[in-house]
């Protein structure tokens, strides 16, 4: 029907105007969640969908240098791809608000993407690393069926069975609900950022140029008509790597596993 018939009225509600949900809660999300999705499911006010899939993205807020600290333990998370894997590094520091409250700012320290490598070389790459790993993170796809043999051994098996290094993955993290976690770890609805990226961060692309992380985010758009995220075979790697990263990361936390410095 039409809003213009006298007859009808419509009216929005969200989270907010609920009054069985505490206002503790309510601040909660909004230390979590991004301004966008606060404006939605909090006070129900639709917000159009932008061209980029990660709009909280900003270099002159988000990209700093000396990110890494060689005392603290460092989390790794892969997207097993069928070209190529994306893997990132990152490492986790607490940090409290002005109101004694806690929150984890994760710093990206590095990444890469591997080109025509199987899990042997992926595994090589980071053990290579001089990091002290806290935590291994992929995608659901890494339980699936190895590209590299015909054993119908998955990958996570194989790594755990020649490494000795057990990979964790969420089952069911949809992409807008990762995306979202992304969102509000750059900025939340209170303007809070806790995710950093060193600038220093480089790799090669396929078409043999230099590439970076910021360049990922940024080229990372959605299909015009159908709204979703564009798997375009280059950009989608690495911020599927960082959704996957940053919800383990926080599912951690939830559980009071992570190990700080």
């Amino acid at each position: 029907a039409s809003k213009k018939d006298p007859n009808i009225k419509a009216w929005n509600w969200g989270m907010a105007d609920n009054p069985f949900i505490s206002r503790k809660e309510i601040e909660m999300c909004k230390q979590r969640w991004s301004a966008k999705k606060c404006r939605m499911r909090l006070y129900g006010l639709y917000t159009g969908a932008e061209d980029a899939v990660i709009e909280n993205f900003d270099r002159d807020l988000h990209l700093k240098t000396g990110l890494y600290d060689p005392e603290m333990p460092v989390y790794v998370c892969v997207d097993w791809g069928v070209r190529f894997a994306a893997i990132l590094f990152a490492q986790v520091v607490k940090m409290a608000r002005k109101d004694g409250s806690v929150y984890n700012e994760i710093r990206i320290i590095d990444g890469c993407e591997l080109y025509g490598a199987g899990y042997g070389h992926v595994m090589e790459y980071i053990i290579n690393k001089p990091y002290i790993y806290a935590g291994y993170y992929c995608d659901p796809a890494g339980n699936a069926r190895s590209q590299a043999t015909k054993s119908g051994v998955s990958l996570l098996h194989k790594i755990k069975e020649f490494y000795g290094i057990q990979f964790t993955y969420i089952k069911k993290l949809g992409i807008e609900e990762g995306i979202d976690f992304v969102e509000g770890k750059f900025k939340n609805a209170l303007g809070e950022v806790s995710m950093y990226i060193d600038s220093s961060i480089k790799w090669t692309d396929p078409d043999e140029k230099v590439g970076t992380i910021q360049d990922r985010i940024e080229n990372y758009v959605r299909d015009p008509k159908s709204r979703q995220p564009i798997k375009d075979g280059i950009n989608d790697h690495i911020c599927d790597a960082l959704r996957y990263l940053v919800a383990n990361i926080d599912e951690e936390t939830n559980r009071a596993k992570i190990r700080y410095h």
